[in-house]
């Protein structure tokens, strides 16, 4: 009898499932740190990894989206005013996402990858312009566009660097935080 083998040492700890899914859920609700961050750690210990971390994230943004879309059904100017009270959405998101509705109806749900408006916007604002399930049905590809540079990104990072990647992990791990509080300081900086 062979006993059961332990993961390498040297691979990077993955993302469960739950936790790419919950971050979804999390993050189309009332969350402001987008699950790229976990869908980015998870490609960079492998292409398999992240496909199931992007694919668990859009499943949980998919559900917490519907929760936001009905909430805002019933009390539209109430789940309004939760989501622009959410650090990073301003006022402007509302417009802006406002004005894709009306000039392309539900396809207005498929935002700008890089424009950084929080889906949870579009969720609050989509009873007045789109029934559920083509809204439910349209969160599935706007959260792809929406998250599969990051995931593209990272997962080539982690096929071409990983030796580096594995010998490293700490100084990975690290520089991997500062990149995305980087990146937030950045964003930040930019809608204030």
């Amino acid at each position: 009898m062979t006993a059961p083998t332990a993961p390498a040492r040297s691979d990077l700890p993955s993302v469960p499932v739950p936790v790419s899914a919950g971050w979804g859920f999390a993050e189309a609700t009332l969350f402001f740190l987008v699950p790229d961050i976990a869908i980015g750690w998870a490609s960079l210990g492998g292409v398999r990894r992240g496909v199931v971390a992007l694919a668990a994230a859009v499943a949980g943004a998919v559900a917490g989206g519907i929760v936001m879309y009905l909430l805002a059904a019933a009390a539209p100017a109430a789940m309004r005013a939760t989501v622009d009270g959410v650090p990073f959405v301003t006022p402007a998101m509302f417009e802006s996402v406002e004005a894709g509705f009306r000039e392309w109806g539900a396809l207005g749900m498929i935002p700008n990858p890089l424009g950084g408006i929080p889906y949870k916007v579009y969720a609050v604002l989509a009873p007045e312009h789109v029934g559920i399930l083509a809204f439910a049905l349209l969160t599935v590809p706007a959260r792809i566009v929406r998250i599969a540079a990051t995931w593209a990104g990272f997962t080539l990072a982690g096929v071409l660097f990983r030796p580096l990647v594995l010998a490293r992990r700490r100084t990975v791990a690290v520089l991997y935080a500062l990149f995305w509080i980087g990146l937030y300081a950045v964003y930040w900086s930019s809608i204030n």
